[in-house]
């Protein structure tokens, strides 16, 4: 798949990537930056869901451990006023438990480092998979 694509799907969203780590952040920051019509940044989960309180995203790619509040938390906290809001993970922390936990929820699941590649691989299935009127037609 080509980048004009992947922007087909991705061109007209807005998405919110929760890292607590600055390097990692800006990182995710930028290259999503490409891709996104907007891309939010969060330092940690308590900001997440303040930013996402006043600014419901399309997606919300998190980190799960973080300072005054967890990824998990986090999850829970949005998924209890929006069921349906399309999420990924992004950890170092691989354990298969977590990942059904987070894979019965409808949360995808990328283990640090993260390729490009592995990246889209999840990113395209969750852009295509939002309702209609968030689709770049």
């Amino acid at each position: 798949m080509d980048i004009y694509e992947v922007r087909r799907w991705t061109s007209e969203l807005n998405i919110l990537v929760v890292e607590d780590d600055e390097v990692l952040r800006e990182s995710f920051q930028q290259l999503l930056s490409y891709l996104f019509a907007e891309v939010d940044a969060a330092v940690d989960g308590q900001d997440a869901f303040d930013q996402w309180v006043k600014k419901q995203h399309d997606i919300v790619v998190t980190d799960l451990n973080m300072p005054r509040l967890s990824g998990f938390r986090l999850i829970e906290k949005i998924h209890q006023q929006a069921p349906q809001q399309a999420m990924i993970v992004i950890s170092a922390y691989e354990d298969e438990i977590f990942q059904q936990a987070l894979t019965a929820q409808q949360v995808n699941y990328l283990i640090k480092p993260v390729s490009l590649e592995g990246l889209l691989n999840v990113l395209i299935p969750v852009c295509q998979s939002l309702p209609l009127e968030h689709q770049g037609y």
